[in-house]
C-alpha cells in the first residue's frame, strides 16, 4: 500500500478516535484509566490527550497492518506524536490572542489542522527514510510523555495550560452538564 491513503486513513482514524475520547469522561465518568485516556476538562492540556493517544494507536497500526516499518520508524513515529500533541497549545494560545477570544469552531478546528500536519511530517519522515531517533530513545519519550499525562491529570499546577478554559478550574470536578440538571453545557448554546 502506498504512503498517501496509510496517512488518509490514519488522519481520519485520529480524528474519529480523538473526537470519541473528548467524550469518554462525559459517557462513563469513572475509572483511572479512562481519566489518564480522556478529557478530564475543557483545559488545553486536557485536549492535548485527544491528539497524543489516538496518535500513538494509529502509529502501533500503521506497522501491525501496513508494514510502514524500518530501521528508526519509532523515532519517526515518536517526532510525528509529539509533534501532533506539542502543536496543540503552539497553535492554540496564538489564535486566541489574535482573536480576543475563545472560539469554539475555531479551537475544533486547530485540533485538525495540528493532526493534518503532524502526517504530513510522517510523510516527509517516512519518504526521506529519517534514522536519527532509535527505537529505545523514541519509546522512552513517548512513556516520558505518557507518564506526564497521567501524573498531572490529577496533579495539574497552577499553570494556564492546565486552567479549564469555560469553568475556571484545575483538574477534574464535577461540570454542571454531568448533573441531572436542565444546565446546558456552555459549548451547546454556540
Amino acid at each position: 500500500m502506498k504512503i498517501i491513503p496509510i496517512l488518509i486513513i490514519s488522519f481520519f482514524a485520529v480524528s474519529l478516535l480523538g473526537v470519541l475520547t473528548h467524550f469518554w469522561h462525559k459517557w462513563f465518568k469513572t475509572g483511572v484509566v479512562l481519566h489518564v485516556l480522556s478529557a478530564i476538562n475543557e483545559s488545553v492540556w486536557e485536549h492535548m490527550k485527544l491528539s497524543f493517544y489516538p496518535m500513538v494507536l494509529v502509529m502501533v497500526l500503521q506497522v501491525l497492518l501496513t508494514q510502514i516499518y524500518y530501521p528508526g520508524f519509532w523515532g519517526c513515529a515518536a517526532i510525528v506524536v509529539l509533534t501532533a500533541t506539542f502543536l496543540v497549545p503552539l497553535l492554540y494560545y496564538p489564535v486566541r490572542k489574535i482573536l480576543g477570544r475563545e472560539v469554539p469552531a475555531v479551537s475544533i478546528s486547530l485540533y485538525f489542522v495540528c493532526i493534518l500536519l503532524a502526517f504530513i511530517v510522517e510523510y516527509y519522515l517516512v519518504m526521506s527514510s529519517f534514522n536519527a531517533i532509535n527505537d529505545t530513545l523514541a519509546w522512552v519519550l513517548l512513556l516520558m510523555t505518557f507518564i506526564a499525562f497521567a501524573y498531572f491529570t490529577y496533579f495539574p499546577p497552577k499553570l494556564p495550560i492546565f486552567k479549564d478554559s469555560i469553568y475556571k478550574k484545575y483538574g477534574e470536578f464535577k461540570q454542571p452538564f454531568d448533573k441531572k440538571s436542565k444546565r446546558v453545557h456552555p459549548l451547546k448554546k454556540w
